[in-house]
């Protein structure tokens, strides 16, 4: 008998490759289908037909399961599965609730976890329920269908009613280990973190939001064995970086058009409403450096404060938040909590996943700044992704000779349209491309559609 068969909706095959994969990885024998492409027709069937075979079903817990299941006459959350609870593993990769008896099953929670976080908690569970230290085992095993079938399970046949009294002794007499928190415990995570700073006021309704960066040494570059790194991203150097503040969000389309139209010019022009993408809260782009380098020198002599780029490491300092992993969440990254190409680019054969994760969706613009409400521990969202942003360093091959205090790396004779740093990957990237440590550049007279910047301040007001 295998070990795990997987049913997902195709809306979740990216979770279900992972999942099978991890498993597969750790010894487990996986099957799975998708219910649209199998010959079942309700996950109620599947879990039935899959305890002849399988020793547990895993069933993807997500919004766009339960719109399948509700539109089934008998669906999982509306009968009564008896004793198929005990073989029936909901494993929830996004924040939903299940209604009726579904909701009453044990499942396995990887919503809003890090790659790491989610394969601990994955094969934490499946240890627990199919290696377990102690297992009383039994010789009935008798499971209750929703229509009263027989069904067999390891050699007996059984006929079972859905009225019939569950006498299932597998899963009522595992003896789960004491320090192992599955059944009601595996909650969403969420992080909670303090973070001061303050807000630059354009309007009444309108303000930058700025956040407080505390100072901090850390090791910038990647290591030589993180995957899919590139030479320019070393060698690894240790870099003390000052307090500062920064943006919370990349530089929004309405504070972009208030800054060109409010303030009064220093050095060029800036058009109005340059962006591709049209959205208030839609981060600005199609600017070029120069172009952000003049947004901050109005915002500058209207406040009184210095706002400008953030160097190369401040960036990569305040993207990692503390992290050594190649993103701040973790050792991959999804589409569900970033803006980036999830899907593979055959043309240039790059992969639209990253390590160990899912592949993903590509949705071919930019999302409004805080769109997946995910931060990092300095409260930063959207540092992977979304736009590239642009940095005041001009770009090196490598960082041999690279500063260690936080400042920018500026050649003073560089010709003006020397190759300027742009950071963190945009919805047209690949997601190697988003990891913190990688380094794009682009001659700063450019400008695309996935081009923008988000602003640093160093002499900032009293915090509020």
């Amino acid at each position: 008998m295998k070990d795990v068969f997987i049913s997902y909706t195709s809306a979740d095959q990216a979770w279900a490759d992972w999942l099978a994969w991890v498993l597969e990885e750790h010894g487990y024998t996986v099957d799975g289908e998708s219910l649209e492409n199998g010959p079942h027709s309700s996950f109620v069937e599947v879990v039935q037909q899959g305890v002849q075979q399988y020793r547990r079903v895993m069933l993807i817990l997500s919004p766009a399961l339960l719109k399948v299941d509700a539109a089934t006459p008998s669906g999982l959350g509306t009968v009564n599965m008896g004793s198929m609870r005990h073989y029936l593993i909901p494993a929830k990769v996004e924040d939903c609730e299940p209604m009726g008896y579904l909701g009453l099953v044990a499942g396995i929670n990887l919503a809003e976890k890090t790659e790491v976080e989610a394969e601990q908690t994955l094969l934490g569970a499946m240890q627990a329920i199919l290696r377990p230290n102690s297992t009383v085992e039994t010789s009935e095993r008798t499971v209750v269908t929703a229509n009263g079938q027989t069904v067999t399970v390891d050699g007996q046949t059984v006929v079972a009613s859905s009225e019939a009294p569950v006498t299932s002794g597998l899963g009522e007499e595992t003896v789960w280990p004491e320090d192992y928190e599955y059944r009601d415990q595996l909650k969403l995570r969420r992080r909670t973190e303090t973070v001061q700073g303050y807000r630059e006021r354009l309007t009444d309704d309108l303000s930058i939001e700025m956040l407080q960066i505390p100072a901090g040494r850390f090791v910038m570059g990647s290591p030589e064995d993180e995957p899919e790194r590139n030479s320019n991203e070393g060698p690894q150097h240790e870099v003390q970086v000052p307090e500062f503040f920064m943006g919370k969000y990349p530089v929004t389309q309405a504070e972009w058009r208030w800054v060109a139209e409010n303030l009064p010019q220093v050095n060029r022009e800036l058009k109005a409403d340059p962006s591709s993408f049209k959205g208030d809260r839609h981060p600005v782009e199609s600017v070029n450096w120069f172009e952000a380098v003049e947004f901050c020198d109005r915002l500058s002599l209207h406040t009184g404060r210095t706002y400008r780029l953030p160097s190369e490491a401040e960036w990569e300092y305040a993207c990692r938040a503390g992290t050594t992993t190649p993103f701040h969440f973790g050792e991959t990254i999804t589409t569900t909590v970033a803006n980036y190409r999830g899907t593979d680019w055959k043309e240039l054969e790059i992969s639209g996943s990253y390590g160990r994760g899912p592949k993903g969706e590509y949705r071919e613009k930019t999302t409004p700044v805080g769109h997946f409400g995910v931060t990092n521990d300095f409260g930063l969202c959207d540092m992977h992704g979304n736009v590239w942003e642009w940095c005041l360093d001009h770009y090196h091959s490598s960082y041999e000779g690279a500063p260690t205090d936080g400042s920018a790396w500026v050649d003073a004779d560089a010709e003006e349209n020397q190759s300027r740093i742009l950071r963190g990957g945009s919805w047209f990237s690949n997601p190697r491309d988003c990891r913190s440590a990688y380094r794009g550049y682009s001659i700063p007279r450019e400008s695309f559609g996935n081009f923008g910047f988000r602003v640093v301040c160093i002499a900032p007001r009293a915090l509020l």
